[in-house]
Order: structure tokens, then C-alpha cells, then sequence
């Protein structure tokens, strides 16, 4: 329209300055809005590379969180710890019975225990089956406790055995299993004597009754 003389020179100035303006302006405002994206996202790309490896943290963390037993079996005497509680390192929180075998726990005075020594030979009685008509269990020992347990006015080191087998079996042919909560007596093997031993000790108590001792 300037060109073709519509328009005075004056007002295309003006026209032409206040599109010039607007133009300079918009880049101006493009450059400041990416300039403001950017930090943005520079931020956001922080803030996401702190979560995940506050994330890789905690998952790492997590194997702390989760006891896990090494054999399966029934809780008991579980303490009542509730969640979001502290654990204390040391501090028993259950115990666990094992499904797939027993232990035998027998509590042995001070002065028998020396006689006792790991993988020593025992034999069990239990008291709810005659063992005249029953027979016995026998196993090992497999643990001995290294410190003594004080209970009232008893003292006695915690001995533990295995069963070689849970089995009992009348001369009939019926069978039957033991079960956790049994009570039996041990019998530890501790040397084999011959009945000319066995003779030769009486006869020797007969002949020098000072050494019998009761």
C-alpha cells in the first residue's frame, strides 16, 4: 500500500516499527521461555536422578528389612514385636521349630560334661513309650554349649543331639513317630566295657571297699 502511494510514509513507520517491535519482542520472549524450560527441566532431571537412587537405596536396604530362616518350620515363643518397632542387634524375637527334624535338648551337670565330645554316640528313652516293648532311638550329638545356664539353683550346659530316625516299632510290626514336646532320658556312650571288666571291677570293690564312694 506504501508502494503504491495508499498509505503515507509516516504511518508505514509507524507500522513498520511497531512490527519490527512485536517480532523482536516474541523472540525475545521465546529465548526466555526456553531459557526458563530448560532450567526447569535441568532441575526435574536432578530431582529425578535423587529419587532414583534414593529408590536404589531403600531396595537395596530392603534385604535388611526381612529376616529369613534357613529350614521351615512352626514360630514359637514369638516376643509380640510390633511393626515400626527397633530391633536391638542380640534380640530374640521367636523361635523357630523345625518341620523336617527334631533336636534333642538335654541339660548335662558341670561334671559330665567332660565325658560328652560332638558326634558322640546316644540312645534315647523316651518316657512315653516302654522301652522294654519299644526299644529305643538312638542318635548323635551334634552341639555342645560352650557356657552354663543357671536356672534357680541349678547349673548345666545345654547339649543337643539328632535322631537318626523318629521311628518306633513294636515286635508286631506297628510303628509310630515321636513328636516335638517329648520327654526322654539320654543315654551317652561313653566306653565300651566287657563283662570281664564289669567282673574284675566288683571283685576290685569287694577287695578294697575305701575306694567306694557314694
Amino acid at each position: 500500500m506504501y508502494d503504491k502511494d495508499i498509505i503515507a510514509k509516516a504511518e508505514y513507520e509507524k507500522y513498520d516499527y511497531e512490527c519490527r517491535f512485536t517480532k523482536h519482542a516474541l523472540q525475545s520472549y521465546v529465548r526466555q521461555q526456553k531459557s526458563t524450560w530448560e532450567n526447569q527441566k535441568r532441575d526435574l532431571e536432578e530431582r529425578l536422578k535423587s529419587l532414583n537412587g534414593a529408590v536404589a537405596k531403600i531396595k537395596a536396604e530392603s534385604v535388611n528389612y526381612v529376616v529369613l530362616a534357613p529350614i521351615s518350620g512352626t514360630i514359637e515363643n514369638f516376643s509380640g514385636v510390633q511393626i515400626g518397632s527397633f530391633i536391638n542387634a542380640s534380640q530374640p524375637i521367636a523361635t523357630l521349630s523345625a518341620a523336617d527334624y527334631l533336636i534333642v535338648e538335654n541339660n548335662v551337670s558341670p561334671k559330665d560334661i567332660g565325658l560328652i565330645q560332638k558326634s558322640q554316640k546316644v540312645k534315647f528313652q523316651l518316657d512315653a513309650f516302654n522301652y522294654n516293648q519299644w526299644g529305643l532311638l538312638e542318635g548323635k550329638v551334634i552341639d555342645i554349649d560352650h557356657n552354663i545356664t543357671i536356672q534357680g539353683e541349678q547349673a548345666f550346659f545345654k547339649v543337643r543331639c539328632a535322631l537318626d530316625s523318629k521311628e518306633l516299632q513294636v515286635k508286631s510290626g506297628y510303628k509310630t513317630n515321636v513328636s516335638k514336646g517329648m520327654t526322654l532320658t539320654t543315654r551317652y556312650t561313653i566306653a565300651r566295657r566287657s563283662l570281664f571288666d564289669l567282673l574284675f571291677d566288683k571283685v576290685d570293690d569287694w577287695l578294697n571297699p575305701k575306694q567306694i564312694t557314694t
